[in-house]
């Protein structure tokens, strides 16, 4: 808020940088905002303070892009992506929905554990294991080695999910 708004004649997706504003794409793909101004610190957390406003700079982990307009657009979460050893990144949100609209599949997740990418799977009801297997190895075969499953752990409990519904 107050760095860009949608303006009337702004697709829903963009906004318009707000003059006098600075915001910025670093290299992995963040929105950086420069001010002089920000607030003093998180309650009793200064590490947690240094890391977000730093240097007259907001890290705000939201994910973005300018187009040739110089309209901003904001395209997901920092924290929903893993950063690989070898730089390659999974957009979570992305593979999740791939995942979850395989046919027998309630829910998806795919989560980084141990170097490895993991497709955690709540099957529909009655549907067998081999079943959503058969789907996993067939999604594989279509994915590069860096986006390939590297397991797939079947859950017969829903996903955990935070109060506003985000895995």
């Amino acid at each position: 808020g107050g760095m860009a708004i949608n303006l009337p004649g702004d697709s829903v997706d963009e906004l318009t940088p707000i003059p006098g504003r600075t915001i910025e794409i670093a290299e992995d793909g963040e929105i950086l905002v420069r001010a002089e101004w920000f607030m003093r610190e998180y309650y009793k957390a200064p590490q947690m303070t240094y890391e977000k406003t730093h240097d007259n700079c907001l890290f705000t982990e939201d994910l973005g892009y300018f187009d040739e307009r110089g309209k901003l657009h904001i395209n997901g979460r920092k924290n929903g992506m893993i950063a690989m050893e070898n730089g390659d990144k999974i957009y979570c949100e992305e593979t999740d929905e791939i995942l979850g609209a395989m046919e027998g599949v309630s829910e998806a997740a795919v989560i980084y554990v141990e170097k490895k990418l993991i497709a955690v799977i709540c099957p529909q009801k009655g549907v067998l294991d081999e079943v959503i297997l058969e789907d996993i190895n067939q999604y594989n075969a279509g994915q590069q080695l860096i986006r390939r499953m590297s397991d797939t752990w079947i859950r017969r409990s829903p996903l955990p999910r935070t109060s506003t519904g985000k895995l």
